[in-house]
């Protein structure tokens, strides 16, 4: 029923029977000839497979749509009601069991626009750890433009239980990741108009929630969503992909991961100026073995082990007050670990690393752990914090660059 994608890496029903990867969409996108294939399983009571429609036009599922898909309101259903925020967990959870979706299910999503908000739900989906979510390549338009069957019949399926992953931190970014992307150089797109690009509009004509202030972030490039697909709403082809973002990967490759630090001099620099500013603690900086390998982006290494030592020395109120900072390198990793007899860290601030978000009473008190726990999360590194009675040791692991010839 559609034309033919064989330069495009979808996965077609006729030449693919079971799921693949395609070449450059990471087995993320299947066909309408796909989808219309497997009808039967998606309006199964099995909860294996489950179509889901997200639409701009929050009235067009009502006007037909796929049979079995199931109806998701972007404004009420995958943002969190009260906070500018997205689902909470538990609602993430309680939306998917109460539509009958697993964890376990494969879950394909559509839209209107060229799949806007089926690419925000993906992204979601992705965020709370669901494995197997895919996107109908070219979305409701395509659905229906080239007369693939429509009902206007809403599925009720048997509730789940459906159990979601904690947040996945790192494929999403905070105010302060992009302050700090712009600080290092990170490319950074827009993918929205070019019209909201330049600050002419604040939001697509239709839709009430806008930008609270018109223009980009400074040094953003504007490739829009609609410049990366074709007229019937499919996505362009790898090549045509490439050539797009040419420009942008190669201001990548340009500027990231060319700096390497210096391990012993940055984490020695550390020791001094904080014996200068407080030379009541006794700070021990320990460098064991061979000079540490360097690391690849400098300010992912100062913000985190500057805010832990700051952390450790000014709460430590302690009559004999310690401080000790020591750091190797393994292989393939770079440890440094900070030591402190002081009280311990309160779980208000814990609580802000293992959810992987603050709140605005958190803020004041926590942004130092915060900014940490971002900082060696961006630089592909991890965090651990051991706290007693009788102190805090708070262990920063960073990759490490290959060793010097």
């Amino acid at each position: 029923m559609a034309a033919s994608a064989a330069d495009t890496g979808i996965i077609r029903q006729e030449t693919v029977p079971a799921i693949a990867m395609s070449d450059y969409a990471k087995d993320v996108l299947v066909d309408a000839d796909w989808v219309e294939a497997r009808l039967d399983e998606f309006q199964s009571d099995d909860p294996a497979h489950r179509l889901v429609e997200v639409d701009v036009d929050t009235e067009a599922y009502d006007s037909g749509h796929a049979p079995g898909a199931i109806g998701f309101n972007w404004e009420t259903d995958l943002q969190d009601q009260t906070n500018r925020d997205v689902l909470t967990k538990a609602d993430f959870e309680a939306l998917n069991g109460g539509h009958g979706i697993s964890e376990d299910s494969t879950v394909v999503l559509y839209g209107d626009n060229s799949n806007w908000f089926a690419a925000y739900t993906y992204w979601q989906y992705k965020y709370y750890g669901h494995d197997d979510v895919k996107l109908l390549d070219g979305g409701r338009e395509y659905w229906v433009e080239n007369d693939y069957p429509l009902t206007e019949e809403v599925p009720e399926f048997p509730e789940t239980t459906y159990t979601a992953d904690e947040p996945d931190e790192s494929i999403r970014a905070y105010r302060g990741d992009v302050d700090e992307a712009i600080d290092a150089g990170v490319p950074l797109v827009d993918v929205r108009s070019p019209e909201e690009y330049s600050g002419e509009i604040l939001a697509p004509p239709g839709l009430q929630e806008t930008a609270q202030r018109g223009g980009h972030i400074p040094g953003a490039r504007n490739i829009s969503w609609a410049a990366v697909t074709d007229d019937d709403g499919t996505f362009k082809t790898k090549q045509e992909l490439e050539e797009l973002y040419a420009d942008v990967l190669a201001e990548g490759d340009d500027e990231i991961g060319t700096v390497p630090v210096d391990v012993r001099e940055r984490l020695q620099e550390h020791c001094e100026q904080f014996a200068g500013t407080h030379p009541d603690i006794s700070l021990e900086c320990a460098i064991q073995g061979e000079p540490v390998a360097p690391l690849q982006d400098p300010a992912l290494f100062d913000i985190p082990v500057e805010n832990i030592i700051e952390n450790a020395v000014v709460h430590n109120d302690t009559t004999d007050p310690q401080v000790r900072i020591s750091a190797r390198r393994d292989d393939s990793t770079v440890r440094v670990r900070v030591e402190d007899n002081g009280p311990e860290i309160p779980d208000v601030e814990l609580d802000v690393l293992k959810t992987g978000s603050e709140s605005a009473l958190q803020h004041g008190s926590s942004i130092g752990l915060w900014l940490a726990y971002w900082s060696v999360r961006t630089a592909g590194g991890s965090i651990a914090f051991e706290t007693c009675e009788g102190g805090n040791t708070v262990t920063l692991e960073f990759p490490a660059a290959e060793r010097p010839a």
